[in-house]
C-alpha cells in the first residue's frame, strides 16, 4: 500500500487516540538522549498519545543510563532497560518490541534529531491508515570531519538509489 504525504488524517474510529510506545536503542548516547527524549515529550498529542518511551541501554560506559534515568523521574512514560554487558543492536530492538506495550510502536535510532513536532503523530497515522511498516527520509546534519563527511556521502548515495526506484516513495 502506497500513500502519499499529504494523506495524513487520521480520525479514530474509536473517538480514542492510539497509543504509541517509542522504542529507542542506545549504546553510549549520552551526547544525543536528553535532546532526543526532549523533542518526544514535546510532541503535538492531539490525534495520539505517546504512552511510553522506552531506552534500551546496551552496555553503556557513558552516562547514557544516568540521563534517562533523569529523564524518566521528571516523565514517568520514560522507561529505562538496561543491559549489562554489550548485546548488539537486533537483541536491544527485540528487548524493546517485547516490552512494549502499546498500540502502535515506533523503533527509532538513539542518534536522531526530531524537529517536526507532528513526527509522532505523523509516523503512527501512516500504520493507522493500514501500513506495516513506515520509515522516513534521513536529513543529515553538515559534515565537519573527514568521517563525517564520508558518511554524508554515503546517506546521499544510498538516498539517490532510493529515489531511483518508485520516484522514491517505497512505502
Amino acid at each position: 500500500k502506497i500513500l502519499l504525504e499529504d494523506e495524513i488524517f487520521y480520525s479514530p474510529v474509536s473517538g480514542v487516540n492510539p497509543l504509541v510506545s517509542v522504542c529507542i536503542p542506545a549504546h553510549n548516547e549520552e551526547e544525543n538522549i536528553d535532546q532526543l527524549i526532549q523533542s518526544l515529550l514535546a510532541q503535538a498529542d492531539e490525534n495520539v498519545t505517546i504512552d511510553e518511551i522506552l531506552v534500551y541501554c546496551d552496555g553503556c560506559t557513558d552516562d547514557t543510563i544516568k540521563k534517562v534515568k533523569n529523564q524518566s523521574i521528571k516523565d514517568k512514560r520514560v522507561k529505562t532497560i538496561i543491559s549489562p554487558i554489550r548485546s548488539g543492536l537486533s537483541a536491544g530492538q527485540n528487548a524493546l518490541l517485547r516490552s512494549a506495550s502499546s498500540d502502535i510502536i515506533l523503533l527509532l535510532n538513539s542518534d536522531i534529531r526530531i524537529e517536526d513536532k507532528f513526527f509522532v503523530e505523523k509516523m503512527a497515522q501512516k500504520i493507522a491508515l493500514g501500513l506495516d511498516i513506515v520509515s522516513v527520509k534521513l536529513t543529515p546534519l553538515s559534515p565537519k570531519t573527514f568521517f563525517e563527511k564520508i558518511l554524508y556521502k554515503s546517506t546521499l548515495f544510498k538516498e539517490k538509489t532510493f529515489e531511483s526506484v518508485n520516484l522514491g516513495n517505497n512505502m
